[in-house]
């Protein structure tokens, strides 16, 4: 089974078939496919367990500088 062309997930597919050295935050995802963080979530996830193909969600936690 394939995604509409439309859809997130064909649209994050493309982009890093496209594109394999991108890296992307989630905000920047929700921003450049138009969507909420919650779709962004679920694309991913279904996109992982389909295995159409393998993308590392990483989650990164660092010190804010205080101005």
């Amino acid at each position: 089974m394939s995604y509409k062309p439309n859809a997130i997930q064909s649209r994050i597919i493309a982009f890093f078939e496209a594109n394999p050295d991108e890296e992307l935050t989630v905000d920047d995802m929700c921003v450049k496919f138009g969507c909420t963080e919650m779709q962004v979530r679920t694309a991913l996830t279904h996109i992982n367990e389909r295995k159409v193909i393998k993308l590392e969600i990483v989650r990164v936690v660092k010190l804010a500088k205080v101005a």
